[in-house]
């Protein structure tokens, strides 16, 4: 719970702070940072408890809380903008009712289901059905998070300039790559390679999911904001039961790769229906104000 808070707090911050054509850069630094600390905190977690005792890997956690709480105070801007208007509630709510955001929001939690229904289970993969060794396979999912956390930089870097491509690319390849590990599983060289390439792909789409789902909602992002991570919650907790349903109905660990496909075709056609909707809602736009300029005139007229 308190890392849901954290993290939804932490977007609305992070969008706040920069400018409109930056958001996605901001959400792929702080969703990269999350992507270092598990990489490293898990092994140095794990390594401090086995030469010190389980209890020195909750007291490192509290110091290192301790520390980030004395970052933020010292560099977050402090007080309220008294030139925003205050928040409110009904505003908030009002926010919401835009069909397109509601697209966006799918897209969240199919971008990342579609990386999770295979990740989930994909140590179990290695050793069962590959035929990796197991000490190999903590150092092959670490693999797997340095492609993630590539994909998440570079795709930080070319969201903002187009998220609806970025995320059609991303899901893409995630499709193609899970796709691969569901028809070579037995091969050790295939899937290793085709895991790193789909948690690139599947992390390049964070940046991009975040910049529409901000992009759509403007200034009255608190609430939306919260409703986007609580997307990306979904998929997480959806994937794997997915999965898990597919392998106990006997089709096999190699079947989390269809699963892990078949979301990111979904993701796929959501994006589709977010830009079918944002055009729509652009050419609803230009109409209103084509027509508002004939009444400006007539009033100038009337005035004159």
């Amino acid at each position: 719970m308190a890392y849901v808070n954290f993290w939804a707090l932490a977007s609305v911050a992070a969008v706040s702070l920069v400018p409109a054509d930056r958001r996605a850069k901001a959400m792929s630094v702080v969703a990269g940072g999350i992507s270092v600390a598990m990489i490293v905190g898990v092994p140095a977690g794990t390594l401090l408890a086995q030469y010190t005792g389980w209890q020195a890997a909750f007291w490192a956690v509290a110091a290192m809380t301790a520390l980030s709480v004395a970052a933020l105070l010292f560099a977050l801007p402090g007080g309220h903008d008294t030139d925003a208007p205050p928040l409110r509630l009904r505003t908030e709510l009002r926010s919401l009712a835009v069909p397109r955001l509601w697209a966006a929001y799918a897209t969240a939690a199919l971008t990342i289901a579609a990386t999770i229904a295979v990740f989930s289970y994909l140590g179990a993969l290695l050793e069962d059905v590959t035929g990796v060794a197991e000490g190999l396979v903590p150092l092959i999912l670490a693999l797997y998070g340095v492609g993630a956390l590539t994909g998440m930089t570079v795709g930080g870097r070319v969201a903002d300039r187009g998220p609806i491509g970025s995320l059609l690319t991303g899901m893409g390849t995630v499709a193609v790559a899970a796709s691969g590990v569901a028809l070579t599983a037995g091969s050790a060289w295939a899937v290793v390679p085709l895991a790193i390439l789909m948690g690139a792909g599947g992390m390049f789409c964070t940046p991009a999911v975040n910049a529409r789902v901000f992009g759509i909602l403007g200034e009255t992002r608190t609430l939306g904001g919260a409703i986007n991570i609580a997307a990306f919650n979904v998929g997480i907790a959806v994937a794997p039961y997915i999965s898990g349903l597919v392998i106990d109905a006997g089709l096999g660990l190699a079947a989390i790769g269809w699963v892990g496909a078949a979301f990111a075709l979904a993701a796929v056609e959501s994006t589709l229906l977010d830009r079918h909707l944002t055009r729509r809602h652009q050419r609803g736009t230009t109409r209103i104000a084509a027509a508002a300029v004939p009444d400006a005139a007539q009033a100038a007229t009337a005035r004159r």
